[in-house]
């Protein structure tokens, strides 16, 4: 069972405390809450006494959403998150076009987050494959080979573990003999690490259909790995401010 209060606690807290700035159209703000909302939620105290479990309140009633504690403590923070910054639509949307970067499926990108977009979502995070993607990304491959062994129907003690790190960090190397493209290298990973021993859910294979269909679109990008990894990340990166360097 997922900790709501934790995860709404640790929003208020990016949020800050109380503000008053003339250039914020929002006026007087405490928890990122504005006077404006406060009192549509009844509260009547000035805004610098305004409580965390009040803001709590307000925060739940506002961004939660029923379906978010269908997900892992990580997704779910990340879900709520993105409501709170970009609104239903905005996490809807980044919710979609991350199903659309790691499936086969092929999820109507239009803001709105019903039973398909949750349903096939709830899938992607058992594979936890994002996540690898994230770490991927950023070059953390300790937790790229963690994340990696999460997922393995078999399972490798902290040593192995280790031992796989290094041979996925060595794929960046610049002597290891691969396509330059980032697509190329997430999948010598999967390689790599199905060599090592990692047993993999046949269902996960869906997921190399979209990484093919990845690497044709970063071979016809100029500049290909700095401007599709950017464009990449800018996208998962609403996936990790809340990931807070957790795991896939």
């Amino acid at each position: 069972m997922i900790d709501r209060i934790k995860i709404i606690n640790n929003t208020l807290e990016k949020e800050g405390l109380y503000s008053d700035n003339i250039l914020d159209n929002g006026g007087k703000t405490m928890y990122g809450i504005t006077e404006k909302v406060a009192r549509n939620f009844g509260y009547k105290g000035s805004m610098e006494k305004l409580t965390k479990e009040q803001a709590i309140e307000i925060y739940s009633k506002l961004y939660w959403r029923k379906e978010f504690e269908s997900f892992n403590e990580e997704i779910a923070s990340f879900l709520f998150d993105c409501h709170v910054n970009h609104g239903y639509k905005g996490m809807s949307i980044i919710l979609q076009k991350s199903i659309n970067y790691l499936t086969s499926n092929n999820v109507i990108v239009d803001g709105y987050a019903g039973n398909i977009t949750y349903s096939t979502a709830l899938k992607l995070d058992q594979k936890r494959l994002f996540i690898i993607l994230k770490f991927t990304l950023k070059e953390e491959f300790k937790e790229v080979a963690i994340t990696l062994n999460e997922i393995s129907e078999k399972k490798f003690t902290i040593e192995e573990i280790e031992t796989l790190a290094k041979k996925i960090e060595d794929i960046y190397s610049i002597n290891y003999t691969t396509n330059n493209t980032f697509i190329r290298k997430l999948m010598e990973i999967f390689k790599v690490a199905n060599n090592f021993g990692i047993v993999y859910d046949k269902d996960i294979f869906s997921a190399f259909k979209s990484f093919i269909y990845l690497d044709k679109m970063v071979n016809k990008t100029k500049d290909k790995n700095s401007i599709f990894k950017d464009d990449l990340l800018r996208v998962l990166d609403e996936i990790e401010e809340f990931i807070k360097s957790s795991n896939n």
